[in-house]
């Protein structure tokens, strides 16, 4: 059985979670997409190597090109925004139809 290295999304990686999460990948050598609206400070925080894909929450035009070929979501969503589910849940439903095994969420809302 040849075992694949799975394929990882961090969304919002330079954000208040996703950077955490993106650091602890990079120092365990683990590959992984840098999923952000500012590649220019993705590459600033994370290093020049970082691969990084354009997302955006609230433009699903960016949902599919982002999530192709993953296997693995970290989904850290725009917590300071009211709403914040309404905007991931868009998100979630297309790494469902594309597929993605594994989606971890991390979401913190405020109070309507």
């Amino acid at each position: 059985m040849i075992m694949t290295t799975p394929k990882i999304l961090v969304t919002a990686a330079t954000g208040n979670v996703g950077h955490f999460v993106a650091e602890a990948l990079q120092k365990k050598q683990i590959p992984f997409t840098a999923a952000t609206r500012n590649a220019g400070k993705a590459k600033e925080k994370l290093g020049d190597a970082i691969t990084t894909v354009h997302l955006d929450f609230e433009d699903k035009s960016t949902f599919a090109p982002a999530l192709e070929g993953k296997d693995i979501i970290f989904l850290s969503g725009p917590s300071a925004t009211p709403g914040a589910e309404d905007l991931i849940m868009p998100l979630a439903e297309e790494a469902k139809k594309q597929g993605v095994s594994m989606l971890f969420l991390w979401l913190f809302t405020p109070p309507r």
